[in-house]
């Protein structure tokens, strides 16, 4: 899953700058940026985005979506996870994940161009090591392999007027033939369960407007939809997404 497109890709080196350091799969993908695309089923989920003004046609949503959205999927049942915070050491299998999920989820609806500099930017090792030091991060294991992952922290949804309290799920995202396992939940709630989001005033997320399963997650787990942000992929393409908020 992940968290809609993964609820932002708004470019780590601008939000650097801003900032001073820096960062959307299906519910189990978020854009939580991050569960869902567009979480983590994911929030679906979380990629990186930079926001940018909205132009007529300039979405993905000029392309037919597919039956399957691309991805392998195949019927499973309730799958057990255990959900950890994620250390160094996962770095290499975490960015590998991210590259499967994110590729599964939207590969099909961008350019070539766009998909390699979002993989390069937002789901390369070099980028989960500064992601771990910026964000908390969870990772989900079955069987002693990595099958998901969420990651919060500061609000960095373009257009809203954050609090100091407040959060944001940028992603989350679950190996692909594991969606409606259970996953996106169980990491949903390991979340929510986190000091970092129990002492939030505020917890935001973005997700696809088309990611139906996510959104429904979403909604089960107390938040509604509150607006629309526009955001780019890779380096040029733009795209919408759900606002969605818990308070």
């Amino acid at each position: 899953m992940h968290l809609g497109r993964d609820l932002l890709r708004r470019g780590w080196t601008t939000r650097a700058r801003a900032r001073g350091g820096d960062a959307g799969g299906g519910p189990a993908a978020v854009g939580a940026r991050d569960l869902a695309r567009r979480q983590g089923g994911g929030a679906g989920g979380g990629r990186r985005r930079r926001p940018g003004p909205a132009r007529a046609g300039g979405s993905r949503d000029r392309r037919p979506v597919p039956r399957r959205l691309g991805y392998r999927r195949r019927d499973v049942g309730a799958v057990t996870a255990a959900v950890r915070p994620a250390e160094p050491g996962d770095i290499p299998a975490l960015a590998d994940l991210a590259r499967r999920t994110w590729t599964d989820a939207f590969g099909w609806s961008v350019s070539d161009v766009d998909q390699a500099a979002e993989l390069e930017t937002q789901r390369s090792p070099a980028y989960f090591e500064e992601a771990l030091r910026a964000y908390t991060i969870l990772v989900a294991e079955q069987e002693g392999r990595m099958v998901g992952y969420v990651q919060f922290g500061d609000v960095e949804i373009a257009g809203v007027d954050a609090g100091p309290g407040d959060q944001e799920l940028h992603r989350l995202y679950v190996d692909t033939e594991l969606h409606g396992g259970g996953v996106g939940r169980t990491l949903m709630d390991a979340a929510l369960a986190h000091p970092r989001l129990v002492s939030a005033a505020r917890i935001y997320l973005q997700v696809w407007h088309r990611n139906e399963r996510a959104i429904r997650l979403y909604e089960s787990l107390g938040f509604g939809v509150v607006g629309t942000t526009t955001f780019r992929i890779g380096v040029g393409e733009l795209a919408e997404d759900l606002v969605m908020l818990r308070s």
